[in-house]
């Protein structure tokens, strides 16, 4: 069971939920020694502007808990018990969510407010989550980088079919995490059970219309506004569309997304957070279900009601590598429609086009592709097919492309429920010679004229051989 302490200074309201209120707390974290033995899960309740987060860590530390692992609310500003209660439900439901962690996966940083008790020690560090990969499920062996190019201060590289990871350079910023197609990138304090497990709870707790604000961990004080419930992420920068209407498909009534300062993100993300929530709207207008739901009025006002529930809700979770795709089947479902699309700009959704004159067939595109949108078979006739539903707009099978000066392959971002309804379909077909030696495969027909038009005639004794005899062949 988790327990939950408060501090009840500032006249913190009282709650439903079953709680130790503490006088004080925020001054004395010694006061967590008369948690009950065997705690082994907590939030607490404390008022942001008093509280020493450090020397709280390290008194959890002394007790044997996981300060990644436990929930901390701040109180400043919260007046009435519902928000409270609602906010609480969704802490506790997080905190019941939180997988472990490794020491890998802790990262200290200087304490954003210190005490001075807490100038003197090692509690002036704080600890927050940071991420690690998964080598069984990471697909950085195709040649995938989705991470390393996503990483806004270079704490990935990929090498040599593999990624490494700098946690020195590392911002915990939690991007590499929405990024990853596979869902190989794990931070322990924002997976996507703890996040759908907190919303649904925050949701329920508080009955009444809500709205969800995503807010950045640097934010000084969690926002408080009437209706509107704070749900914390490492940078609001890691934020893509799937997650904001993936609230909203959970009941809540509107969205919206608060960096760390008023002045914008510190990593510079203000220009992605804002194809994000544009993304959002787009989404939502392509299935006529309007624009209001997607950020927050001067008033802060909200909806009177939540999006129309689907005729056949989801038995699965919705937040995951997937998250797109689940909420558009969603929102597809709820409105009855197989025709709706958007174009996007900074959404993990697209679609890849292939110029069979120019194509070679290398299937180079199919072997980088993380979730297997693009694949290749070579039974006989090389065969690349497409499943649109999986692609990710990762765009790495471009990259990849060695003619994609002559437009052999490109992409679109967006979505378009007409093309998923096609399902997988074939792209591009060519024949393979056999080895005139051996019978082995030699490459295909369109790859070996092209390396003809491009030898020219004075090489025409080689690229006969190159034409009919397979690599392991063509010295002999």
């Amino acid at each position: 069971m988790t327990q939950i302490m408060l501090c009840s200074d500032h006249q913190t309201p009282a709650v439903r939920q079953a709680a130790s209120v503490v006088g004080g707390l925020c001054y004395d974290p010694s006061a967590l020694s008369s948690l009950p033995d065997g705690t082994q899960q907590l939030v607490i309740g404390l008022h942001g502007d008093d509280a020493d987060s450090s020397r709280f860590q390290s008194s959890m530390r002394r007790i044997g808990l996981d300060p990644l692992g436990v929930g901390v609310v701040d109180l400043s500003g919260i007046t009435d018990e519902r928000t409270l209660s609602a906010i609480l439900a969704g802490a506790v439901a997080r905190t019941e969510a939180f997988p472990g962690a490794t020491p890998e996966q802790a990262k200290l940083v200087p304490a954003s407010r210190v005490s001075r008790r807490g100038l003197l020690t090692a509690a002036a560090l704080l600890s927050i989550g940071a991420p690690s990969i998964d080598i069984e499920t990471c697909v950085a062996d195709q040649g995938c980088r989705a991470c390393v190019t996503s990483c806004p201060v270079g704490a990935l590289e990929w090498k040599g079919g593999s990624v490494s990871y700098d946690k020195t350079t590392c911002v915990a910023c939690g991007i590499c995490v929405t990024t990853c197609p596979v869902g190989a990138v794990v931070n322990p304090t924002v997976t996507f059970q703890a996040i759908e497990a907190q919303i649904a709870a925050m949701i329920e707790a508080h009955g009444d219309p809500v709205g969800i604000l995503f807010h950045c961990r640097g934010v000084t004080q969690a926002p408080v506004e009437s209706g509107w419930l704070g749900v914390e992420v490492p940078c609001s920068g890691m934020l893509t569309a799937g997650w904001l209407l993936a609230t909203l498909t959970m009941g809540a009534v509107a969205t919206d997304v608060m960096p760390c300062q008023e002045a914008g993100c510190r990593l510079g993300n203000d220009e992605r957070i804002a194809a994000t929530l544009t993304d959002a709207t787009r989404v939502l207008e392509a299935f006529g279900l309007g624009s209001e739901r997607i950020g927050r009025p001067a008033d802060a006002s909200l909806p009177t009601l939540p999006l129309p529930r689907p005729p056949t809700p989801t038995s699965g979770p919705i937040f995951g590598p997937d998250v797109e795709q689940t909420v558009i089947g969603l929102l597809a479902s709820t409105v009855q429609t197989h025709s709706a699309a958007a174009r996007l700009e900074a959404t993990p959704l697209g679609t890849v086009a292939i110029d069979p004159t120019t194509c070679t067939a290398c299937s180079m595109c199919a072997q980088i592709c993380p979730t297997g949108a693009l694949h290749s078979t070579s039974t006989g006739d090389i065969v690349i097919d497409l499943d649109p539903r999986l692609c990710v707009a990762c765009a790495q099978c471009v990259g990849v492309c060695p003619e994609i000066e002559r437009g052999a392959i490109s992409m679109s971002t967006g979505f378009d429920l007409a093309d998923w309804a096609r399902g997988r379909r074939e792209m591009r077909r060519d024949s393979v010679p056999q080895c005139e030696s051996c019978g082995k495969p030699v490459a295909p027909s369109a790859m070996l004229e092209r390396i003809t038009a491009m030898l020219g005639s004075e090489h025409a004794a080689t690229a006969t051989i190159l034409r009919t005899r397979c690599l392991d062949c063509r010295g002999r």
